[in-house]
């Protein structure tokens, strides 16, 4: 998404890493991706994010394609990750990012946030498929995360679809690694392109106590009918 400072775009043009590794959950520094068009960022280009496998996209005019943005900003950058790219080595290739955020609080469950796109064909031919966006994460109660299957409607380039995902921290920092555990295989030797942006992260309230005592109530009263 858009960036509301403007000396980050300049270092990101140099291709030089920055950014610190790990940010604050509470931070708004890992939420917005900027309006550039880099393909294959690596190491720490942005605050939280660093590429673990081969070369991501950050973009949005990207692929030979018009991609649809999630703001509707033709400038709006998303982070695209390329999975079961035959390389020319013959052998599956999948781009992996991972989001680092710190200042958990441990046995507090979250709700990270964040849309999907997933981008099936471009106007230079290319075809993919429809797959599920897969999570690897350390540091919380769950290490696996998949979406449901992403669309990608006949006649639209792409669509954006809002993903939940909901864990308890059991460590002060969480990360989460997008696309480290695709299913695949690639079909008919094509890709599948997937897209990420919009991120948020919430605190999940626990029930209330008087709810808790109204359940309990409500129990007792059920047993001694």
């Amino acid at each position: 998404m858009r960036m509301c400072f403007a000396g980050v775009g300049l270092v990101l043009a140099s291709g030089a890493a920055f950014a610190d590794p790990t940010v604050s959950w509470e931070s708004s520094e890992w939420i917005d991706l900027g309006f550039t068009d880099r393909i294959g960022v690596e190491a720490n280009f942005l605050p939280g994010w660093t590429t673990t496998n081969a070369s991501p996209d950050l973009g949005s005019s990207l692929f030979s394609a018009t991609n649809v943005t999630l703001t509707g900003d033709p400038d709006d950058a998303a982070i695209w990750l390329n999975q079961f790219e035959q390389g020319s080595n013959s052998q599956d290739s999948n781009e992996v990012v991972e989001l680092s955020l710190n200042d958990f609080m441990i046995g507090q469950t979250y709700e990270l946030s964040f849309y999907a796109s997933i981008l099936t064909v471009t106007s230079n031919g290319w075809a993919g498929n429809l797959d599920s966006i897969d999570v690897g994460i350390t540091g919380a109660n769950i290490s696996d995360w998949d979406s449901e299957v992403l669309s990608s409607p006949a006649g639209v380039s792409n669509t954006w679809e809002r993903q939940s995902l909901i864990f308890t921290a059991q460590s002060e920092t969480v990360s989460f690694a997008f696309g480290e555990n695709a299913t695949g295989p690639a079909l008919n030797g094509y890709g599948t392109r997937f897209g990420i942006d919009g991120f948020g992260m919430r605190v999940v309230p626990a029930p209330s106590g008087l709810a808790m005592i109204g359940l309990g109530g409500l129990v007792a009263g059920r047993r001694r009918r």
